[in-house]
């Protein structure tokens, strides 16, 4: 089996309604929620990640890594961005992300992608810099998920730098960018800009600017993807 470590076990062949937040009792606005004019569900293949099962001919495919961003929760599966990104370019995309997705997890799968398919294109979507993972390999990817102190920002960031430069150092086509708020509370210790100002690589599309919202209030919808995405396209 190709890739075997690229599982989700807990969503293998799953399918439901709601996934938190995204559920009446944890939207951040209720009305929103209940005047949502999508239809929104959840079907997750057999290898746990919400997509459609995996092509044949995985390396010219676009591989698409990030969160629950690009989980795309809230949204119908037709909004997410690599489900855009495929339908405007005809390019095959392969969404491999997972809700509470650290960068370090992120950082590790795309490594592993690299070493072992070679893709002509991966696209990242950094998450929270705050989060973390656990160094115990016996654990699922889920099990392995941590949240540090909020607070410690200097190391964060390196962390988020540490990670980016492992994916970034191969001679590979790598298009990047992070989540909206991906600092989230830091930014009285970094400064707005110093993201954007700090990383100078044309390929990194800097913080996701929110235009819309998901049911659920908190992710992104349909405008935010299609900006996504043309600015992605610029760099292909």
């Amino acid at each position: 089996m190709i890739l075997p470590n690229f599982y989700i076990q807990s969503k293998i062949n799953y399918k439901t309604q709601y996934e938190k937040p995204d559920s009446p009792d944890d939207c951040l606005d209720k009305e929103y929620f209940n005047n949502y004019p999508h239809v929104v569900d959840y079907q997750y293949n057999s290898r746990g990640f919400r997509d459609v099962e995996w092509p044949n001919n995985l390396k010219d495919a676009v591989w698409c890594i990030g969160d629950s961003f690009t989980v795309g929760l809230g949204s119908p599966y037709q909004h997410t961005w690599p489900a855009v990104l495929q339908e405007i370019t005809g390019l095959t995309t392969i969404n491999i992300s997972v809700n509470g997705a650290s960068n370090s997890w992120i950082s590790r799968k795309t490594l592993e992608l690299i070493n072992t398919i070679q893709p002509k294109l991966v696209i990242v979507m950094w998450s929270y810099f705050y989060r973390r993972e656990s160094d115990d390999e016996s654990l699922s990817d889920e099990e392995r998920q941590i949240w540090s102190n909020r607070n410690k920002w200097q190391l964060h960031f390196k962390d988020f730098q540490t990670n980016r430069d492992k994916v970034k150092k191969y001679n590979l086509k790598v298009i990047d960018c992070c989540i909206p708020d991906c600092w989230r509370g830091s930014k009285l210790f970094l400064g707005i800009d110093v993201l954007p100002n700090l990383i100078n690589d044309k390929d990194f599309l800097g913080e996701v600017r929110i235009l819309d919202y998901a049911r659920d209030y908190h992710h992104f919808d349909i405008k935010t993807s299609k900006y996504i995405v043309d600015k992605i396209i610029q760099r292909i």
